[in-house]
């Protein structure tokens, strides 16, 4: 007998139950996800791993740079850092960076510090662009009011030098 699927299409075959309406979709078998979520790009560039450089997002730590020494467990990591001491911390309190420092499982903080400057990871991450816009907000903050006006007076100035140079663009294109 026929059966209805939910999509409209007519099917000899009795119906498997709420996939049905997925059952001609091309199947990876290896894995059996659908193809068309498959791809030759990875989705994810940054992973949970020995020497997962990441930036401290809550807490007494908060901007600093911590390495990943090992995995606690789904919900915890143990990290060291240069200014912070050996700990256990949560993903919830940590931003995964795409640095990847080469220290082994369980490494001890001398270790650690040795391989920060042996492989210029401290550079790598000052070079992020989380880390540039974190420190770029904590300069403004710090801003006192004539600092706040020679920043005024120096954006007018470059308004100024910008609309003189187009106009000068746009009168050369007239003529």
């Amino acid at each position: 007998f026929f059966f209805q699927a939910e999509d409209g299409i007519r099917d000899l075959r009795m119906s498997r139950g709420l996939g049905d309406v997925y059952k001609r979709q091309g199947i990876n078998a290896e894995y059996g996800i659908p193809e068309s979520s498959c791809s030759s790009m990875s989705l994810f560039k940054k992973f949970v791993e020995i020497g997962r450089v990441c930036r401290v997002t809550k807490g007494r730590f908060i901007n600093e740079m911590v390495v990943i020494v090992d995995v606690i467990d789904q919900n915890r990591v143990l990290v060291v850092g240069e200014n912070v001491t050996r700990q256990q911390m949560p993903f919830t309190q940590i931003a995964i960076t795409p640095v990847l420092a080469k220290v082994p499982r369980g490494a001890r903080s001398a270790t650690v510090k040795k391989a920060f400057k042996a492989q210029g990871i401290a550079d790598k991450f000052a070079n992020l662009t989380s880390v540039k816009r974190i420190a770029r907000s904590a300069k403004r903050a710090s801003a006192n009011d004539f600092d706040r006006f020679k920043i005024m007076l120096a954006r007018k100035e470059r308004a100024l030098r910008v609309r003189q140079e187009l106009n000068k663009l746009k009168k050369a294109q007239k003529a």
